[in-house]
């Protein structure tokens, strides 16, 4: 079968199933924008010779140029890259298209042009979490490219009735497939660990749905009981201005407020004791992905799709949201337990390496959605 990704976003997550695409004898390419600095970074780093190594060397990479700005000239080069993607597609020749739920008029537009192809879309998220703002195209586009997909896969039951809710797509159509995960981050695990105490790592884009607050406010409790545990916090968002100001306690935080870097983010799950979401909603998580390849156990509100990944007493633990109580009564059950923790850590780790959340047990999945589509579309 011959498999062409194209989309702006989610280079990790395409990297990891291309790969393992090729390794299940399947041909695979994919579209890039050559200007995503998610492919090829900013300044003197060289993030396009690194992301490539993330592939397996039998993917093929064709790059175009979607440029951001809605001046006039921009606009023109738009159409041009519309073409260019269409002309790809049509000298390639795939059996299936696989699309991420992307908001850009040009991967639209492209596809329109190509005439008709099997389509597979990722819907990672119904609708915008709280904070983000909509593209001003998303309300166009989106619509369009969900309702043109033969079908739609999704990472959760939840996600999938939520999408129901708010897009006329038949139920038919949806197929639910697990998130796999990041174990591409093992590559800059550290061989040894700088920290020596219990770490509550809480990572990723700060935003209000995160509920980063409401574990500022359970960390004291569980400082409380268990001294010395260090409550790392690393990521950058505009909700943090407003959450720092819940912090009683500085000396109990280690604070990142920045964008962090991939060996970072390796140090960082491989130092950490238990991994904490606080969400107060959600869809899926990468955070939960990259947890599981390094076995770290993790505490997660009962939201979205989360509690279908975390198996509450088994991988993690489950409690409910905008509770800091019953959060700081969680993480004392982890932090205390150094059999549990690493009983749950070895169960998640499994998942990652030979269970549902493994790349190629997703592959093989996502195979399957691909044959229904292409039947579909005769």
């Amino acid at each position: 079968m011959r498999v062409l990704f194209l989309q702006r976003g989610h280079p990790y997550y395409t990297s990891q199933l291309s790969s393992a695409l090729c390794r299940l004898g399947h041909d695979v390419a994919i579209i890039l924008d050559q200007k995503n600095p998610d492919y090829v970074g900013t300044g003197d780093s060289d993030r396009k010779a690194d992301y490539l190594k993330l592939l397996d060397p039998r993917v093929q990479v064709f790059w175009v140029e979607l440029s951001v700005s809605s001046s006039l000239r921009d606009i023109i080069a738009g159409f041009k890259s519309m073409s260019q993607i269409s002309r790809l597609i049509g000298q390639y020749r795939p059996d299936v298209i696989h699309v991420h739920d992307e908001a850009d008029y040009r991967l639209y537009g492209g596809l329109a042009l190509s005439g008709r192809n099997p389509t597979v879309l990722v819907v990672h998220d119904p609708e915008l979490h709280p904070g983000y703002k909509a593209n001003k195209s998303a309300g166009f586009v989106k619509p369009r490219m969900r309702h043109a997909a033969e079908r739609v896969i999704v990472h959760g039951e939840d996600i999938k009735k939520r999408l129901l809710d708010v897009d006329i797509i038949p139920e038919n159509r949806i197929r639910v497939v697990n998130h796999g995960a990041y174990d591409l981050y093992l590559r800059w695990r550290p061989v040894e660990s700088s920290s020596k105490g219990l770490r509550v790592l809480f990572f990723g884009r700060i935003l209000e749905y995160k509920g980063l607050e409401y574990l500022i406010k359970a960390a004291p409790e569980v400082v409380e009981q268990v001294p010395g545990v260090k409550f790392v916090i690393a990521g950058s968002g505009p909700d943090w201005q407003r959450c720092k100001g819940f912090i009683e306690t500085p000396d109990i935080f280690v604070i990142h407020d920045c964008n962090v870097l991939d060996s970072d983010v390796a140090r960082l799950f491989h130092e950490a004791s238990v991994v904490v979401l606080p969400y107060i909603e959600a869809s899926q998580s990468g955070v939960l992905a990259i947890a599981y390849a390094f076995g770290v156990p993790s505490v997660v509100t009962n939201v979205g799709s989360l509690p279908e990944v975390v198996h509450d007493g088994e991988t993690g633990l489950v409690v409910a949201p905008r509770d800091s109580h019953a959060l700081a009564e969680a993480l004392v059950k982890l932090l205390t337990d150094s059999d549990l923790r690493e009983r749950m850590g070895r169960n998640a780790q499994y998942e990652a390496e030979n269970g549902a959340l493994s790349w190629d047990s997703i592959a093989a999945e996502t195979v399957n959605v691909y044959h229904d589509a292409m039947r579909s579309a005769k």
